[in-house]
């Protein structure tokens, strides 16, 4: 699942004002929503992830580093007991970097990084939904429109299958059109009925099942509190379709990969092992 994210959205390798966004490894799926939306919204970001291989590729990560604009720390439980989170955030202090940092559990005081109290604070509590914290984040000082490119925004993966889908839409109405005359009338599919578009696959079964298999309409899809998914959506916006789910239930083996879920305030249930 990370792999997916991170070549969907790489790492900034220019030279424009760039953010630097330091965070344990173990941390990747929780970050990923707000990744997502600062790549949205075309902001340049640099991060990294595992350990360097060899010299060269530690002294290009520090040069990232030192020349970051801003540097924002995810301070979690995990990340505390990272050697390599800590090296990182405490290079960037060394060098006067401005550091920002965002609190993602409680419990966790910035002192224990090393981090003075002087540095800016966000709470995760506070800012529970990705579009809430990158809203609070642009706000902060030290971010600027410098960080952010002009026509560097990255579309979802749904839009450029939109145009796709468009092409196939057509001739597959036209081939109902000439069925209907050769054969009689077609009855249309469920499908074909959708008002609410879901461009994931897993995320769209997931919710014609939770709406009883018929059309998916704005109308059924409001009563939809819980929804058991075989697959992690690969767009987690998507899920803000469904303005009253609450609860998401998924397979054992995919908790790892789910810990954004928890992020956008969504109840988790983990249920079997694999799923056939």
């Amino acid at each position: 699942m990370c792999d997916s994210w991170t070549k969907r959205f790489p790492a900034y390798m220019g030279e424009d004002p760039y953010l630097f966004f330091c965070f344990s490894d173990a941390d990747a799926a929780r970050v990923r929503p707000l990744i997502e939306r600062m790549a949205a919204r075309g902001t340049r970001v640099w991060y990294s992830l595992g350990k360097p291989r060899g010299l060269d590729e530690r002294r290009v990560r520090e040069s990232r580093m030192s020349g970051a604009a801003l540097v924002v720390a995810y301070l979690s439980a995990a990340a505390r007991e990272d050697t390599d989170f800590k090296n990182a955030g405490l290079y960037c202090r060394d060098r006067g970097l401005p550091i920002l940092c965002i609190d993602a559990d409680g419990d966790v005081s910035a002192l224990s990084f090393g981090f003075t109290e002087g540095v800016q604070h966000i709470s995760r509590r506070v800012y529970r939904k990705a579009s809430a914290l990158e809203e609070a984040l642009v706000r902060c000082e030290g971010f600027s429109q410098e960080l952010i490119g002009e026509g560097r925004r990255v579309p979802p993966p749904y839009v450029k299958i939109a145009a796709v889908l468009a092409v196939v839409s057509v001739l597959a109405l036209a081939l109902v059109l000439l069925g209907g005359r050769a054969f009689g009338r077609i009855a249309p599919t469920a499908e074909q009925n959708d008002t609410v578009r879901i461009e994931d696959a897993a995320l769209r079964a997931a919710v014609r099942t939770a709406v009883g298999g018929g059309a998916i309409t704005e109308e059924n899809i409001e009563g939809v509190e819980a929804l058991r998914l075989k697959e992690l959506p690969t767009d987690g916006e998507e899920l803000a379709l469904l303005s009253s789910l609450t609860r998401v239930e998924i397979p054992q083996e995919l908790a790892p990969d789910a810990l954004w879920l928890l992020d956008e305030g969504y109840t988790v249930v983990l249920y079997g092992g694999s799923v056939k």
